[in-house]
């Protein structure tokens, strides 16, 4: 059957009007088309299909104008560029958003570059559902070469033999050729693509007797040889070894000029200025890797021998005669598995189990669950509070620590839970009393709703499709049926044929019933998945927030008294995304709030701690600037050369250090308690902070700020939406 696509003399003639044998479709382009893209991987970006399927002025919109849809008509979803076409329909946002579209009647046409850009389907389960979508919603598939009419059995059966081909060429030339070439690079010892492990790169030179085989980098190899060594120097001590060469600038360094481009991109670590770095995990694998005795393991099987031994695939980085002493006596200590596979029972450095300390009181930060660090790089946990002795006070402090894969260093600073929990509350309690309702954020709910009905509404589309063929299916399976018992009835035939008829009807009934067993689970899948959508528990915080905006307002401040822990957890997460924290100084931090109400917006308030000290630990820099120029630099001096410092804390530390100065009559900077860092914030974000009668800190409470649970002052500093 021939297919043209429509001329503009026939734009406006109805779609629905049967044509004569061999004539076009007409084209529904009263109303919107969809151009369909997606490419596999993000290798593909940029070339020819790719091109054809996003540009404006490509093959795609070209066809869909010529076809007489306008420009404002089409529309161009781009969310399943890099997804596979094996994914269902729903798995893939760009094609469940076409769905929805097709369903509520705003689209009755589909575009794309090829059929195999819409399905690659091994099983049909997909394409058909897809079909008998388009079918019922009048909807037509395009291509550059082919107008696809679901009501023509023509159109459907060459769509499905399509959808197939898609199929068979990713099962032989990917699954088959390409992964099978792979396999068998692999199990012959040499490298087929994956990651490299540090210390090795691949020889490409064709020529060479280890093409495509490990090779040593000869800059690194003097480095891991070390990291081996310096574990038993350490008495097996692997934190400590991790920490002495995570201080270092980089663990390794830059890769010389010569190496090839897609190599380095292999090596799976951590980039940093001049090298590269690990976290422990990391090196934690890299010292229990086999390969840097000269073993080669392809999907955890070790390569051997004729002899079941393993054979040295490749130079080992470790010499010969020191494996048992440095990389055998390491993997038993740190291997989670024995080289035979077995779970490894002698592993030390497990983490140990996480308990809570008999009648501790609960732990009042209401943060908690919501918190976070303005610092990528670090984490705020909850830890309780111990005074000199070494016993818990009853409080809890937010404690900044380094974000580390395996274990966590110090914390790098610690804020009470008390003072930043105060800090949240005022704000809140300021954002009920000035709110009357909460419509704006009700309508933000409304459309989330409409969001789940459309997504609803989708998965009962498909599941009508799955029953829609199934009764096709049934209904062939009885017509099959009922001709076997005709035949049974008026024909005669010979023993030899009438076994071969018989084995045909067989395998007919056999396959149909197969196909209605497909549909049918696939019927059962999408009714689970709409069960599940249907209970499954709306973002509805709107009545959650009218309930507490009055109880809130009733109780003022004595709510955090009178609430259970659980319910100011149940207050905070109604009214609140996100709680950033930050630290600006010793004393001054800042705490970022965003609320869900989008009146709200976002609130950023900056504190400073007036109680207590911030006990950042001296760096022995520190301590030898201070001993060097205690004796004669002036208070002005020391104070800029350790700018996180008061001049309390450096008399403190000089005094331990026994050093001694001349009387300093300079007149005072700020006050004594304070570091320069300090005093700059408090000056730039304009904190009601003083120098008092006795050089000390002294400070007016703002009618506008936040008190700071006694601890200390805050200023709302910006807010926006």
């Amino acid at each position: 059957m021939v297919r043209n696509f429509q001329h503009s003399e026939d734009r406006n003639k109805s779609p629905h009007m049967g044509g004569m044998w061999g004539q076009a479709p007409k084209l529904p382009i009263e109303f919107d088309c969809v151009i369909y893209p997606r490419i596999s991987t993000p290798g593909q970006r940029g070339n020819v299909s790719s091109e054809l399927q996003l540009k404006e002025d490509g093959e795609l919109w070209n066809l869909a104008l010529r076809c007489g849809w306008k420009q404002y008509q089409v529309r161009h979803p781009k969310d399943d560029m890099e997804l596979s076409g094996t994914l269902r329909m729903e798995d893939r946002p760009a094609f469940k958003q076409t769905l929805q579209w097709i369903i509520n009647g705003e689209v009755r046409a589909v575009l794309a570059v090829n059929v195999d850009r819409l399905f690659r389907d091994k099983w049909g389960t997909e394409y058909s559902k897809f079909m008998e979508i388009c079918e019922k919603y009048r909807v037509y598939v395009l291509t550059p070469d082919m107008i696809y009419d679901f009501s023509d059995s023509y159109c459907i059966k060459l769509f499905r033999d399509r959808c197939v081909q898609a199929w068979e060429y990713l099962e032989y030339q990917v699954y088959k050729r390409m992964l099978g070439a792979k396999d068998y690079l692999g199990e012959t010892g040499r490298w087929a693509g994956g990651n490299l492990p540090p210390g090795y790169i691949v020889d490409r030179d064709k020529h060479s007797p280890t093409f495509r085989r490990y090779i040593r980098y000869m800059p690194w190899c003097p480095i891991i040889l070390h990291m081996f060594e310096r574990y038993r120097e350490l008495n097996d001590n692997l934190m400590a070894l991790h920490r002495e060469y995570d201080s270092l600038l980089y663990m390794f360094p830059d890769f010389e000029d010569w190496v090839d481009p897609e190599i380095i991109a292999k090596v799976k670590l951590g980039k940093v200025s001049g090298g590269y770095t690990m976290s422990l995990s990391t090196m934690t694998r890299m010292l229990t890797n086999p390969v840097y005795v000269g073993w080669w393991i392809y999907e955890n099987k070790i390569l051997v021998g004729e002899d079941a031994r393993p054979i040295i695939n490749h130079e080992p980085i470790i010499p010969i005669e020191r494996q048992e002493e440095l990389f055998w006596h390491v993997f038993r200590q740190r291997s989670p598995y024995n080289i035979d596979g077995t779970k490894n029972e002698e592993t030390i450095g497990q983490r140990p189990r996480r308990y809570t300390q008999l009648d501790s009181p609960p732990c009042p930060a209401i943060l908690k669950l919501i918190v976070s660090a303005a610092d990528p790089d670090y984490v705020v946990r909850v830890q309780p509070q111990y005074n000199s002795k070494n016993f818990r006070t009853g409080k809890y402090l937010y404690a900044f620590r380094k974000r580390m894969n395996g274990y966590s260093g110090g914390a790098k600073y610690m804020l009470s839970t008390d003072m930043v929990d105060s800090v949240y509350f005022q704000r809140l309690m300021q954002h009920l009393w000035e709110t009357s309702d909460f419509d704006d954020y009700a309508k933000a709910e409304e459309a989330e709703a409409g969001n789940k009905k459309a997504e609803m509404q989708e998965a009962t589309e498909q599941i009508a499709a799955c029953d829609r063929k199934i009764a096709k299916l049934l209904k062939r399976l009885a017509i099959v049926q009922e001709g076997k018992e005709d035949e049974e009835d008026n024909v005669v035939l010979d023993e030899e044929e009438q076994k071969a008829r018989d084995e045909a009807l067989k395998k007919m009934i056999n396959f149909l019933t197969g196909e209605i067993a497909k549909f049918t689970a696939e019927k059962t899948r999408l009714e689970k998945r709409l069960e599940k959508l249907e209970g499954r528990r709306p973002d509805t915080y709107t009545t959650q927030m009218v309930t507490y905006h009055e109880l809130l307002r009733e109780v003022g401040g004595r709510a955090r008294e009178i609430y259970s822990v659980e319910e100011l957890y149940d207050v905070v997460e109604t009214f609140t995304t996100t709680v950033v924290l930050d630290t600006i100084s010793p004393r001054i931090w800042k705490i970022t709030i965003t609320w869900r109400d989008p009146v709200w917006g976002n609130d950023e308030i900056v504190c400073m701690r007036t109680e207590g000290n911030p006990s950042i630990t001296w760096t022995e820099d520190e301590r030898t600037i201070l001993y060097e120029y205690y004796q004669t630099a002036t208070r002005r001096r020391l104070l800029t050369m350790l700018p996180n410092r008061s001049w309390i804390a450096i008399r403190t530390i000089a005094s331990e250090l026994k050093v001694r100065r001349q009387r300093d009559d300079s007149s005072i900077m700020f006050p004594y308690d304070i570091c320069l860092n300090d005093w700059n914030a408090i000056q730039e974000y304009k904190l009601p902070i003083l120098i008092g009668s006795n050089g000390l800190m002294a400070y007016k409470q703002d009618e506008n700020g936040f008190s700071c649970n006694g601890m200390g002052i805050g200023k709302l500093v910006r807010s926006w939406r």
